[in-house]
C-alpha cells in the first residue's frame, strides 16, 4: 500500500527536525520585515523609503560628488537604529575632517578597517573580514570603499610590468556574494559597496561600474551620481549639489532621482533639502524673489527674500523644520507596514 502524502505541518516538522528552523510561512516573513535605514530626505523619496535590512547597496558616480559624505550620513542614521557600523577604507582616503562634519555620527563607535604599516589589506583579507563581521554581528552595516581598489594577493606580490596570471575581482565577487546572499538577510545586516565608473568608449549605453555583473545582480539598491555642481554659481563656493539616479530599489521602481546637498564644513545640508522639497510640494510659495509659508508651529506667515533666507529660517527653527520634514515624508513616501519588535 502506498504511503499517504504527509500534511504540510508534518512536512514542516520533518524539514525542521532535519535542517533546523528554516521553513516559515509568508505571514511570518511579513512580521519579520526588518528596519528601514533612512538616507537623505530626497533620496528616501526616490528609494521609496530608504534601505531595508539585509540589503546590498552599490554607490557609484563621478569623482568629488559626495559619495563618502552620503555614506557616512547613512551610517549615522544606522547607528540611531542601534546598528553597529564598519567602514572598510580600502582606498585609505577617509579624512578625519570629513568624519567630523557628519551630524549625529558617533565616531567612537564607527570601526574603520584599513591597511597599517607592515599589514597591507589584500582583496582576500577585506572580503574575509566582511564575511566575519556579517556572520558574527547581527544588524550590522558594512561599507566597502571601494571595490575598484581591491587588490588580490597575487597582484600585490608581482612587480610592475611582470607578466603573471592576475586574479579577477569580478570572479572573486561572485564567490563572495554566493555566501553573502545567505548571510545578510538571515543576520539583518546590510552591505554598502562604493565603486568607480568605467569609461565607455562607445556611443551606446551609460557608464559601467567597476566590479562586474555580480554586484549588479546582487544589489537590492543601485544609485549613481550623474552630475555634481559647486554652488553658488558666482562668488565663493560654499557647497555642492549632486544628482543621484536610482537604477534599482527594493521598495519601488528604479530610475528615480534625488538631490544631495552638501555645505562645506558641515556635510549634508538637510535644511536646504527640506526647503527645496517643500517648495516643490507647494508648502512654500514663491513670488519674484520672495518666498512665503505658514509656520506649522507658530501658525504665523513667514516671508523670506531668497531661498538662502528660507534655509536659514529652517536652520534657526528646528521644530518647524521637523514638522516640514514629517509632512513631506507623509506626502511623498508610500507607507510600509512597520516591523514587529
Amino acid at each position: 500500500m502506498a504511503k499517504s502524502t504527509p500534511s504540510l505541518s508534518e512536512l514542516e516538522k520533518s524539514i525542521t527536525k532535519k535542517y533546523g528552523d528554516i521553513a516559515i510561512s509568508a505571514s511570518t516573513l511579513l512580521e519579520r520585515r526588518g528596519k528601514i535605514i533612512p538616507t537623505t530626505l530626497s533620496l528616501d523619496i526616490a528609494l521609496k523609503g530608504g534601505i531595508v535590512d539585509g540589503s546590498v547597496m552599490t554607490v557609484s558616480g563621478v569623482t568629488g560628488s559626495g559619495k563618502t559624505t552620503l555614506i557616512l550620513h547613512i551610517l549615522a542614521n544606522a547607528q540611531k537604529l542601534g546598528k553597529k557600523v564598519f567602514y572598510c577604507d580600502v582606498e585609505n582616503r577617509l579624512q578625519p575632517e570629513l568624519v567630523a562634519t557628519i551630524e549625529g555620527l558617533d565616531a567612537e563607535n564607527l570601526t574603520i578597517i584599513r591597511s597599517t604599516k607592515g599589514n597591507f589589506l589584500t582583496a582576500e583579507k577585506v572580503l574575509n573580514i566582511i564575511e566575519q563581521i556579517v556572520t558574527t554581528e547581527p544588524e550590522s552595516v558594512v561599507v566597502l570603499d571601494s571595490v575598484a581598489m581591491l587588490c588580490p594577493e597575487v597582484n600585490q606580490a608581482v612587480e610592475h610590468g611582470e607578466k603573471k596570471k592576475m586574479l579577477s575581482i569580478p570572479s572573486m565577487l561572485y564567490d563572495f556574494f554566493r555566501k553573502m546572499s545567505q548571510c545578510l538577510p538571515a543576520m539583518g545586516s546590510s552591505l554598502i559597496l562604493v565603486t568607480h565608473l568605467q569609461a565607455n568608449p562607445t556611443p551606446y549605453g551609460g557608464p559601467a561600474e567597476v566590479g562586474g555583473n555580480a554586484m549588479k545582480f546582487q544589489a537590492n539598491y543601485r544609485i549613481m551620481c550623474m552630475s555634481t555642481t559647486e554652488v553658488p554659481k558666482d562668488g565663493e563656493k560654499t557647497g555642492r549639489e549632486s544628482t543621484f539616479r536610482i537604477y534599482k530599489s527594493a521598495l519601488g521602481p528604479g530610475c528615480g532621482e534625488g538631490k544631495f546637498y552638501i555645505t562645506y564644513g558641515k556635510g549634508y545640508d538637510r535644511y536646504k533639502d527640506i526647503a527645496n522639497l517643500a517648495e516643490g510640494l507647494g508648502m512654500i510659495t514663491k513670488a519674484g524673489a520672495w518666498y512665503s509659508f505658514e509656520d506649522p508651529v507658530s501658525k504665523e506667515t513667514v516671508k523670506c527674500q531668497g531661498m538662502d533666507a528660507v534655509v536659514e529660517n529652517l536652520r534657526s527653527n528646528p521644530n518647524t523644520c521637523k514638522v516640514f520634514e514629517e509632512s513631506i515624508r507623509e506626502l511623498a513616501i508610500p507607507k510600509v507596514k512597520a516591523a514587529k519588535p
